[in-house]
């Protein structure tokens, strides 16, 4: 299991990639509290999917889970997914009170 990232803030996208003996059924794997779908690679040699971390998301260590519920018994595997803080600019907009 490969994370492939810029950087692992808010507003960031972070790519899995999975190479497990699992035939053509996806395994599967959830972060940040939520599934994330794989999918074959182009060149069928691993599982790929997305995690997008959300903006509002704290600094800390989170637990990517991937697992192949079809094989018996289910092996798991678990990887730490350290966030990082981000500052983000910000701008102020001044109006008229009318």
């Amino acid at each position: 299991m490969e994370l492939v990232a810029r950087a692992t803030q808010p507003g960031e996208v972070i790519r899995v990639d999975v190479t497990c003996a699992c035939g053509d059924v996806a395994p599967r794997a959830s972060a940040l509290d939520r599934d994330i779908p794989l999918a074959l690679s182009p060149d069928g040699t691993r599982w790929q999917g997305l995690i997008g971390i959300d903006l509002d998301v704290a600094r800390g260590e989170y637990s990517l889970v991937v697992s192949a519920p079809h094989l018996s018994p289910p092996p798991a595997r678990v990887m730490s997914l350290s966030v990082q803080p981000k500052q983000f600019r910000t701008r102020t907009l001044r109006v008229a009170p009318e």
